[in-house]
């Protein structure tokens, strides 16, 4: 509803554009290239949607047909979301105090603002609009909290009680560990998500890269078509890429804070080293797979689905 009502006053509600569409290829001391491409994508490309789709979404088909308009249909809403929350910057001035307000606060000023043209107060709808906003965040925060703990009991190979109490212990309390921390830059506090948002964003995008990697491999392996390197692979490679380098910054700079090698207490930089060396060890043993595969298999025609009978 709320998509719908931003959507409606986005298109005749009249606002005029204010923030100038290119502002320079620096922005807060980092450059256009690689931290674009580590923006959270979800329209686009998403790791999270990923692992939504695979772990669960997929469980919830009745029919195997369903997936295409399923996985389209919510990536097109995915992306008129992604419109919306840029308009919602759009309509500001540069200078506006609300540019510099919290993520959530810009949402719902715009949102209000696009709102208020059926006639409803704008305080009205920015509360409405900080309330679509809450339990967007919510329910993301609570389907990323089901799937770690998912994946942590298929690592451990627990799926009893004692798994699950492992899992979400484990899912759960990292986080929290993190969240009672303290942290300042230049004597300043600093709220503990934006420490850790360009990691989010990277791991997100990194994990959006290996999607495609693997999806990749299983194309190859099943159709060996050359249209596979051009779908999922130049995707994968520019993803893996642009993600990689990100990671590689931003543990660099915790790690050469004045420019001298220091051993980080930064959590940020051993989690980036971590993500690295996965991602290496998935490549790796992605092309050993492509190179032994090529040339000792035929490929295998994908099963064409049809509805069944209803």
């Amino acid at each position: 509803m709320a998509l719908a009502a931003g959507g409606c006053g986005l298109i005749f509600g009249g606002q005029t554009v204010e923030y100038p569409a290119f502002v320079g290829w620096e922005n807060s001391g980092k450059s256009l290239f690689p931290y674009l491409f580590i923006t959270i994508a979800c329209g686009a490309c998403s790791g999270f949607h990923a692992l939504i789709a695979s772990g669960t979404t997929s469980k919830q088909l009745r029919y195997e047909t369903d997936a295409s308009p399923i996985a389209y249909g919510s990536m097109l809403l995915e992306a008129m979301v992604a419109v919306l929350s840029l308009s919602c910057v759009m309509i500001l001035t540069p200078d506006s105090s609300i540019v510099k307000g919290t993520p959530n606060l810009i949402y719902a000023n715009g949102l209000g603002s696009y709102v208020a043209m059926f006639g409803i107060a704008k305080t009205l709808a920015m509360s409405f609009a900080l309330m679509a906003f809450s339990t967007f965040v919510f329910d993301t925060l609570d389907v990323c909290t089901r799937l770690g703990r998912y994946i942590i009991q298929e690592l451990i190979g627990r799926q009893d009680r004692i798994g699950a109490w492992i899992g979400t212990g484990l899912t759960a309390g990292v986080p929290v560990f993190f969240i009672l921390q303290k942290s300042s830059k230049d004597e300043e506090p600093v709220a503990i998500w934006r420490v850790f948002w360009d990691l989010f964003g990277a791991s997100n995008q990194l994990l959006a890269a290996l999607t495609l990697l693997g999806v990749t491999v299983w194309l190859w392996r099943t159709r060996r078509e050359s249209w596979i390197w051009f779908v999922t692979g130049i995707p994968c490679v520019w993803m893996y890429v642009m993600s990689s380098w990100a990671l590689v910054l931003m543990t660099m700079e915790a790690f050469r804070p004045d420019g001298e090698w220091t051993l980080s207490n930064n959590p940020v930089a051993w989690a980036g080293i971590v993500l690295l060396i996965l991602a290496a060890i998935m490549l790796i043993e992605a092309v050993i797979i492509i190179l032994r595969d090529r040339g000792h298999r035929t490929a295998t025609p994908l099963r064409q689905i049809s509805h069944p009978s209803r």
